[in-house]
């Protein structure tokens, strides 16, 4: 009887975290895209500059 409560218990525990972990790799995931999102303008003008600074140092 222990050792089925023990395995139920195990089993409710595993359930648990699966879906934190889902969570969390979502808000990773979000957190990335919300930031490469909000310097877009800033990574497009630097790649614009450095190749406008490339075609100028060509001889």
């Amino acid at each position: 009887m222990v050792e089925t409560k023990v395995s139920r218990q195990k089993h409710i525990l595993g359930e648990q975290e699966d879906p934190a972990n889902a969570n969390r790799a979502f808000l990773i995931g979000a957190s990335f895209i919300l930031d490469v999102a909000s310097r877009t303008v800033e990574i497009l003008t630097s790649k614009t500059v450095f190749k406008q600074n490339l075609s100028l140092n060509r001889f």
